[in-house]
């Protein structure tokens, strides 16, 4: 299970950009703005923008005693729209190696009056393992230009930010550059950037400062530096939308990395093998992982009857899911809350990743290979397997190997199935850590139906009254998320959020029955009446329809430049049973119709008898990945899909 293969693939589909790179400029002053900056328009490719940035410059300086970022953004607002879109801006960095130096940033006026951000006006705050200097800029208005700088110094080599070119709002022109002296090795990696702008421009001069000693590089002669420059122009904006994982993954960026330093005196490596980083991780988690009696005497009394190795693993995987409360206050470190494991046992309170590793102890306690995984969750980056550094991950899974198989498990929650991981945690890849034997290895999953079926029966009375109940039966990832969902809320509170105000109208509900078993399905049963679900039409009733997913279409963007996805494949049923106190002369329904578009198919299709009426809509997900070029038909059909939520059935009268 050693073996690791390419990491997921983030689709999309860029417009067309700039069809080569053009010659580096002269690094515009700051403060001055051009007449064609003024005039600036919106693209003529991306017309609904409210505001642009016109451009974004990053240049990195490599040297032997320290890496230096420089960045100069600035950004015209085009509509009064725009003055919320673009009046405040961020960046990370790590207080604990960078240093924020010459940040200033300023609102231009239209007239050309000029207004400094205050620092009262600057904040700071604790994002994961980095912090997020977040700063509003003072009297924005329509037409105006807001523009920052800021430089950070780092004595660090082995990690370098990548560069994104694309941003949350349309860039006409995204430039970065990277300056170093010969001698360092380095290697350049390349996301969502079209091939033929893969080559930067190259400039070396004389490293003054090493010439003026009369130093040489051993092989090459005199010391130079090499700056390389890749710029990229017309970039559409990229904010998070719905299915879709962390937006740094679509954005297209450039990765530098530092390989190593080498003089004819003396070579440094910056990287480090993953075999390397896993025993230092090892000692890490060794530092952490005490509780061993007390480990090896719960492992024994859940297990001691039990022969079967992996019945032994579900329970052990139970007790762990089940007796300790979920935590999500990091407080020790990125990973943990407690100092060490033992206090989980003791307090029984630890985070996700906490849990995970005592599952590991556990089932090597009994005698089973386990081991902990380090992932990046689908919310957070795609893995890249080429760079070897603990800061992509986020979170740890347990790994447990049999005889005959193996099993990957998350028990952060007791709505995770055995054998599975919460939708999240579905990525390719991770790094096994096992001493000098660490490795990447795949996350290969099981298939698992997930399926959501609500059904709802609507009783009308002769008046018009509605009793309805609804019972929504859940399977798979459905289940595990739902189930989540309804432990976090009061259940009331939660039939009113999911189940009643997508209904809309005056509701009165019943107390709800959610339940989750052991074989991982999730039902929900309520009840609740209306006299807004219907409308007396002369002697015939008209009936409000409804749908509690879906009923509002979640793709709002007119256009999407990457992939859609759902994760997973799933599938909807939303079925509603019209049921009239008496027997009508018959009923009015929707027609009957269908959309296909390739790895999405919607159906609604209506039944009538002589006393009662079913229409049922159907969403059927075969393939979670909906490539860009198919988007404008998947918005479609969840248009098709929402009008569930506005359709009515009508119950004709009797003869009398």
């Amino acid at each position: 299970m050693r073996m690791f293969s390419v990491i997921a693939v983030v689709v999309s589909a860029l417009p067309a950009m700039a069809p080569g790179l053009a010659a580096a400029e002269d690094e515009p002053e700051y403060g001055k703005i051009s007449d064609s900056e003024w005039s600036q328009a919106a693209p003529v490719d991306f017309p609904e923008a409210n505001s642009v940035i016109l451009f974004e410059r990053g240049l990195l300086e490599i040297a032997l005693e320290y890496v230096k970022l420089t960045v100069h953004q600035r950004v015209k607002v085009l509509t009064r729209a725009g003055i919320e879109e673009a009046g405040e801006f961020s960046f990370t960095y790590d207080d604990e190696y960078d240093r924020i130096k010459k940040f200033r940033a300023q609102t231009i006026a239209p007239d050309g009056k000029k207004y400094k951000v205050e620092k009262s006006s600057i904040f700071d705050k604790e994002v994961e393992s980095y912090k997020r200097r977040t700063f509003a800029f003072p009297m924005v208005t329509d037409g105006c230009v807001l523009e920052y700088e800021y430089e950070i110094v780092s004595d660090r080599h082995f990690y370098l930010k990548p560069w994104y070119f694309q941003n949350r709002l349309y860039t006409l022109k995204s430039t970065c550059s990277v300056s170093l002296p010969n001698g360092f090795v380095y290697n350049v990696k390349y996301h969502n950037i079209p091939l033929h702008l893969q080559t930067p421009i190259e400039v070396q001069k004389p490293d003054l400062s090493r010439v003026a000693v009369g130093e040489l590089d051993g092989t090459r002669g005199v010391a130079t530096i090499k700056t390389f420059t890749w710029e990229l122009t017309n970039l559409p904006p990229l904010e998070d939308e719905p299915y879709m994982m962390a937006v740094d993954n679509y954005r297209s960026n450039l990765q530098f990395h530092l390989v190593a330093y080498e003089s004819p005196y003396a070579k440094y490596d910056y990287i480090k093998p993953w075999n390397e980083i896993g025993k230092e991780t090892e000692k890490y988690l060794q530092d952490y992982l005490d509780g061993g009696d007390e480990i090896q005497r719960i492992a024994l009394e859940k297990t001691d009857t039990l022969a079967s190795p992996g019945v032994k693993s579900r329970v052990l995987f139970d007790h762990v899911a089940r007796t300790y409360k979920t935590s999500t206050d990091y407080v020790e470190s990125k990973y943990f809350a407690n100092e060490k494991l033992s206090q989980l046992l003791s307090t029984g309170v630890g985070t996700g990743e906490e849990k995970n590793l005592l599952l590991v102890q556990l089932h090597r306690a009994v005698g089973l290979e386990a081991y902990p995984i380090y992932i990046c969750t689908r919310d957070h980056l795609l893995l890249d397997p080429s760079y070897a550094d603990m800061r992509q991950f986020n979170y740890i899974i347990a790994y447990v190997q049999f005889d005959k198989g193996y099993k990957f498990l998350d028990a952060s929650l007791p709505y995770v199935a055995y054998g599975t991981l919460p939708p999240n945690c579905r990525v390719n890849g991770g790094f096994l850590v096992d001493g000098a034997n660490s490795d990447l290895v795949s996350v290969v999953l099981p298939d698992v139906e997930s399926r959501r079926i609500d059904r709802s029966w609507i009783h009308v009375g002769a008046d018009g009254h509605a009793s309805c109940s609804t019972f929504c039966d859940m399977t798979g990832y459905w289940a595990t998320e739902s189930a989540a969902t309804y432990e976090a809320e009061e259940p009331a509170e939660f039939v009113k959020l999911h189940l009643l105000d997508p209904i809309g109208g005056r509701v009165t509900a019943g107390d709800p029955a959610g339940v989750y078993d052991s074989a991982g399905r999730f039902t929900l049963r309520v009840a609740f009446e209306s006299d807004d679900i219907t409308q007396l039409l002369d002697d015939n009733i008209l009936v409000n329809l409804f749908a509690f997913e879906f009923s509002d279409n979640p793709f709002k963007s007119s256009q999407r430049f990457f992939a859609v996805d759902f994760n997973y494949p799933f599938e909807y049923q939303n079925i509603i049973e019209i049921v009239p106190e008496s027997a009508p002369a018959g009923f009015l329904l929707p027609r009957d119709t269908a959309m296909d578009i390739g790895g999405l198919l919607m159906q609604r299709t209506s039944r009538s008898g002589a006393e009662t009426a079913t229409i049922t809509w159907k969403l059927s997900v075969s393939e979670p990945v909906i490539i860009p070029q198919y988007y404008g038909g998947l918005r479609a059909l969840f248009d098709l899909l929402a009008l569930a939520d506005d359709e009515e059935a009508t119950i004709l009268a009797a003869a009398r």
